[in-house]
C-alpha cells in the first residue's frame, strides 16, 4: 500500500450524495441543460388494467355479436370492432375476438347454406336450429369469458387463426 497516497488530491475519489448535493446550489440548476435538471413530477404511468376490466371487455367481445339482431351483419361487426380496438390494450381480447368472429362467420355460412334447402323443406327447421344455436353459443361464450375462460365454440370453422 502506498503511504504517500492523498485521497484529497485524487480526482477519482467518489463523492457521497451529501457532498454532491452541497456542491451545487439552486442557481447552478438554472444553468444545467433541461435533461440534467431534476423534475419534481414523476412520469405519468399507464394505469394497470384490472382483472375485472379485462373480463368485461372479453364479455363485450362475445356479446357484441348480439348486435346482429338489430343491425345487418352486426354479429360480425361487433366482435371485429371490439377485437381491433382493444387488442393493444388487452392482449387477452385477441384470442376471444378471433373465437367469437370465427363462430359468427361459421354461423353466417351455415345460414347461407340453409337458404337453398328451404325449397326442399328441410331448410326451415335447419335455419331455426342454426339461429337458436347461434344465440345460445354466443351467450355461453360470453358467460365463459366473464369467468376468464376462453370458450372454443363447437362447429366453428377457424377462418382467422
Amino acid at each position: 500500500m502506498n503511504r504517500d497516497y492523498d485521497s484529497e488530491k485524487d480526482p477519482f475519489v467518489e463523492y457521497t450524495d451529501a457532498a454532491f448535493d452541497n456542491a451545487y446550489d439552486e442557481s447552478d440548476m438554472e444553468r444545467l441543460p433541461e435533461e440534467e435538471q431534476e423534475t419534481t413530477q414523476p412520469a405519468p404511468e399507464a394505469p394497470a388494467a384490472t382483472d375485472q376490466e379485462v373480463r368485461n371487455w372479453l364479455l363485450i367481445t362475445h356479446l357484441s355479436a348480439l348486435a346482429g339482431n338489430v343491425v345487418p351483419f352486426g354479429q360480425i361487426i361487433g366482435p371485429l370492432v371490439c377485437w381491433q380496438s382493444k387488442k393493444e390494450e388487452y392482449p387477452e381480447v385477441v384470442a376471444h375476438g378471433k373465437a367469437a368472429l370465427n363462430f359468427q362467420l361459421s354461423m353466417l355460412l351455415y345460414i347461407v347454406l340453409c337458404i337453398p334447402l328451404i325449397f326442399v323443406v328441410i331448410g326451415i327447421p335447419l335455419l331455426i336450429a342454426v339461429a337458436i344455436y347461434q344465440l345460445v353459443g354466443t351467450i355461453i361464450g360470453g358467460v365463459k369469458a366473464s369467468q376468464g375462460e376462453l370458450y372454443r365454440y363447437p362447429l366453428s370453422i377457424r377462418f382467422i387463426r
